[in-house]
């Protein structure tokens, strides 16, 4: 099995009911992130893409089989919400487990939105453009996980800040692609 399907099914045995598709990729990212510092892991194990709305391990959008389930569910969004989930036995009981099992649940009471808004502080994340595929470097293990900042949350206004974000960083890309259409980058010889 491989690293990013192993880790998933890891982290998904934890949180029985599930979790949403953007903060099941950011689990995903700060978990492979404390194992690398804990030096269970190592960086190169695991490859992000760039997106709006933070990194989004390689090999993500094929996680479905295997245990692993995709439901649709209804939400405050213009589109319906993924939520993963795990429908087999729990496999793991190791020393990892352990260690992935006590972020996972630190990871999990903060809200989408603020793991979305810790992603964008990383390093890696900001020196790259959308869609480019990247590792986690040592100046992103040296910034610490995210902490929630809030006690309690509107849901459906943090789905909306979470649409906004993912606008904003498509504009952003959108402002870029025609600004180099109108002013192509000239080779200096």
């Amino acid at each position: 099995m491989d690293y990013l399907k192993e880790l998933a099914i890891r982290i998904l045995q934890e949180v029985p009911n599930g979790l949403s598709k953007v903060k099941f990729a950011k689990i995903i990212y700060f978990t492979h992130k404390y194992l690398v510092i804990k030096h269970i892991k190592a960086v190169h194990d695991l490859a992000f893409i760039r997106m709006p709305l933070g990194p989004v391990p390689v090999g993500f959008m094929d996680l479905e089989g295997d245990g692993i389930s995709i439901a649709l569910q209804p939400s405050a969004l213009s589109f319906d919400k993924q939520t993963y989930s795990w429908g087999g036995q729990s496999s793991y009981s190791d020393k990892e487990q352990e260690y992935i099992n006590k972020v996972v649940q630190s990871l999990n009471a903060i809200p989408t939105n603020e793991l979305v808004e810790a992603s964008h502080l990383e390093p890696s994340w900001l020196s790259h453009a959308n869609g480019v595929e990247y590792y986690i470097d040592t100046q992103d293990l040296s910034q610490p996980l995210p902490k929630t900042k809030s006690i309690l949350q509107d849901e459906k206004l943090a789905e909306q800040h979470l649409q906004a974000k993912l606008v904003e960083g498509m504009l952003d890309d959108i402002v870029d692609e025609s600004t180099l259409l109108e002013y192509p980058k000239t080779k200096s010889n």
